[in-house]
């Protein structure tokens, strides 16, 4: 298991991934504490995305969510399957063109840091990586 605390998330990468990890930010609070500062409510809808723009093209291979305690209410995440979502969008005429133009066409996705990509890119061992970013 691991705790909940700061320090616990911090040690979290270094034990999933030993001496493969090449690097690890510092964990980053989401609470309502810190949502609620930029406005964001836990009731407010969330469009699809992927976390991490804040590192710009420094994005990290993995990204790890450690809950500290369930909501009552609300919280909620989900995944997508980002392989499945772009081989359907290959496979469907009317759609087929998109996943090339994701592939090939930069958007501005920046955050913190500049980050000017296309929304899938490929790691070197020829990974599609997608990283999503939508205003509002």
């Amino acid at each position: 298991g691991c705790g909940t605390a700061c320090p616990d998330a911090a040690s979290l990468p270094k034990k999933l991934f030993g001496r493969h990890l090449c690097a690890a930010p510092e964990p980053a609070e989401v609470s309502n504490r810190i949502l609620a500062g930029r406005g964001i409510h836990k009731e407010d809808n969330f469009h699809a995305h992927t976390d991490g723009h804040a590192y710009g093209d420094l994005f990290p291979d993995y990204f790890l969510l450690l809950c500290e305690r369930a909501c009552m209410s609300g919280g909620a995440n989900f995944l997508i399957d980002g392989y499945a979502l772009l081989d359907g969008m290959g496979d469907d005429p009317a759609t087929a063109w998109v996943p090339e133009a994701l592939e090939t066409r930069p958007i501005n996705q920046t955050s913190r840091l500049p980050s000017v990509t296309p929304v899938v890119l490929h790691g070197p061992c020829g990974r599609r990586a997608l990283r999503c970013r939508l205003p509002g």
